[in-house]
């Protein structure tokens, strides 16, 4: 990896980071990032989210309480979703970006009962189906 370095003191930092080597400019959203391919270009509805939003998103889910979702357990960090699983796997790609080694699938009344909420990425995955998307 090389990266260009200008030592003029006239030279913006913008400029800089466009003729960085190591960051690219996401060609979706416009957003600058370091090439570590884990970017996701935010989202209108991309929320932060505190314990009762959570339990608002959780008691507004009238999915089948039934259905098994995959946790990544809390050791690894704030991990407050649970997610839709497609054969096996988080359906939303989230698996890729959480620092866990291991995903447990649970009933989704026992996610709920654990304090966990939808995940908005599967939300949004959802939709997109829905419309025709995917």
């Amino acid at each position: 990896m090389t990266t260009t370095r200008r030592t003029d003191g006239g030279a913006d930092l913008r400029q800089l980071v466009e003729e960085c080597e190591a960051i690219s400019r996401c060609e979706e959203c416009g957003t600058h990032v370091v090439n570590l391919a884990s970017h996701r270009c935010p989202s209108a509805d991309t929320r932060r989210t505190n314990r009762e939003t959570r339990q608002e998103r959780a008691e507004g889910d009238e999915r089948d309480d039934d259905d098994l979702v995959g946790i990544f357990p809390r050791s690894s960090g704030n991990s407050y979703a649970y997610h839709e699983l497609s054969d096996g796997d988080v359906q939303c790609g989230c698996g890729n970006y959480a620092k866990a080694d291991r995903l447990e699938i649970v009933s989704r009344v026992e996610a709920k009962d654990r304090g966990r909420c939808p995940c908005g990425n599967c939300e949004r995955v959802e939709r997109l189906r829905a419309d025709g998307g995917d």
